[in-house]
């Protein structure tokens, strides 16, 4: 029974005839060697190897077993089962605090807050190290990150901010919730969007500055070289959102504070704030003359 999952492993010192911890480490040793030296002569796994425990609770079969993971391919199913992946480097790191300390083995009990604090910090260095591949993060705030490929290049962007687009533009339906754009994921598994990278990133980050002002504070216009505005302008005019980024628009978050004066001034009344209207132009009257 001392080998069924690791749950289980140095439980039973060897002095009252178990495996000892010990034993437990050095089969863990052997488990993660043996998988890395697969890995790393089997053709197509990359170099970021994941090796995960089910430890018993999540278990589904009750039988000792490593899975071995290609974390450059991982695939929805990953991120559902989350929960139940526990590093290997975890227990190895549980299992040698227990034995480095004076007392082997659960005789000694009074390490147990000790050892639990050390999983929590290990399993939190695990957490941070897949982190970089989910395609959703939500922080302690309830803020939503959302990391993206955008033509052949990363980004990590708010779902709240891109959210900022009128709800009838393209950029809103992109990012709403359970949106089909989404669900196309490149080879890693992040969401794929077929747009110019550099003029996708103009737009993004003129809605990361919207998200940090008050309705009081005004954002200018997006500022884009000569040679790159007019992609940027037809991205911006795809996506529904053409009059946001082109034109002065008041802060969004109303529960920021308003800003200090700029110490430079708009140069011209053309960039003065206007509200965009959404309202169609009145038809030409018959006395319009045509230029």
């Amino acid at each position: 029974w001392q080998w069924f999952n690791v749950l289980g492993f140095g439980l039973l010192p060897e002095s009252k005839g178990g495996a000892g911890l010990g034993r437990s480490i050095a089969l863990i040793e052997v488990m993660k060697a043996a998988a890395l030296r697969y890995t790393s002569v089997c053709p197509g796994w990359s170099d970021r190897v994941g090796l995960f425990f089910h430890v018993f609770g999540h278990n589904s079969v009750n039988s000792l077993h490593l899975h071995i993971l290609d974390m450059a391919e991982l695939g929805p199913t990953f991120w559902h089962y989350e929960y139940k992946n526990c590093p290997l480097d975890v227990v190895l790191k549980v299992l040698k605090e227990e034995a480095s300390s004076n007392s082997m083995g659960s005789e000694n009990y009074g390490l147990m807050a000790e050892v639990t604090a050390a999983a929590k910090a290990a399993a939190a260095a695990a957490e941070a190290a897949v982190a970089g591949n989910r395609p959703s993060i939500r922080m302690a705030n309830g803020v939503e990150i959302l990391n993206l490929n955008v033509g052949g290049e990363l980004f990590a962007v708010t779902r709240g901010s891109m959210l900022q687009a009128p709800p009838d533009s393209l950029l809103y339906k992109i990012f709403a919730p359970e949106s089909r754009w989404l669900s196309n994921l490149d080879a890693n598994q992040r969401p794929y969007l077929d747009y110019p990278a550099t003029a996708f990133r103009y737009i993004a980050d003129h809605f990361r500055l919207l998200s940090q002002l008050c309705p009081e504070d005004v954002l200018r216009p997006v500022q884009v070289p000569a040679n790159q505005e007019k992609q940027v302008r037809e991205l911006a005019w795809i996506l529904g959102v053409e009059e946001i980024v082109f034109n002065p628009q008041y802060g969004a978050d109303p529960t920021l504070a308003k800003l200090p004066p700029r110490k430079w001034q708009l140069c011209c009344a053309r960039r003065s704030p206007v509200k965009v209207s959404t309202k169609a132009p009145d038809p030409p009257s018959s006395t319009d003359s045509k230029v």
